[in-house]
């Protein structure tokens, strides 16, 4: 191979792999306009892992008796990355015990699966709930996740409704008329 060739090939690759680099930003950006089927199935897909993980809760035989007795909901938009994929990825340094994703995903810390303190106060699971947007209600499918987790937390954990509550900064509304938006307690 000639000198020109192999220069032209290289080219020719340099392209390639910046193009194809290129497609694939394009289609990561575009991703929320993705076909109502595919939304469908995606949050679906979601909803199964986070009902998955909500049943393994009801029955961990690792949850520390009497070490829990109240709920901290977080939710405020400084802490928010951004995106889901980003949260993802910091729950192994998150200072949460659970995080629920704008999509209704649920991801376990590593302060849950050791049943250690994640904040204050220290007798309280905190679980950060991704911002829907400023005076945004929650999406339907997460609040269904983040009140089946509450749910699944007050049984396992004998946790009262009146222990349940939002951090400073965080007001967390809920659609459907279920309950009253949980306020700061």
């Amino acid at each position: 191979m000639t000198p020109s060739q192999q220069s032209r090939m290289l080219k020719c690759l340099g392209s390639l792999v910046v193009a194809m680099t290129i497609g694939a930003v394009l289609l990561s950006i575009s991703e929320p306009s993705l076909p109502p089927a595919n939304r469908q199935a995606r949050a679906a897909s979601t909803l199964a892992l986070a009902d998955g993980l909500i049943r393994q809760i009801r029955t961990d035989p690792n949850v520390a008796e009497g070490r829990w007795h109240q709920i901290v909901l977080h939710a405020r938009e400084a802490a928010a990355s951004g995106r889901s994929m980003k949260l993802a990825a910091t729950i192994h340094s998150s200072p949460y015990h659970f995080l629920v994703t704008r999509t209704g995903g649920l991801l376990a810390g590593p302060s849950w699966h050791s049943q250690s303190p994640a904040g204050v106060p220290t007798d309280a699971v905190h679980i950060w709930v991704e911002p829907a947007g400023e005076g945004q209600v929650l999406p339907s499918v997460v609040e269904r996740v983040l009140l089946g987790l509450v749910d699944a937390l007050m049984t396992r954990c004998a946790i009262d409704r009146e222990a349940i509550h939002s951090a400073a900064g965080s007001e967390i509304p809920l659609v459907g008329g279920q309950a009253e938006p949980l306020r700061p307690g």
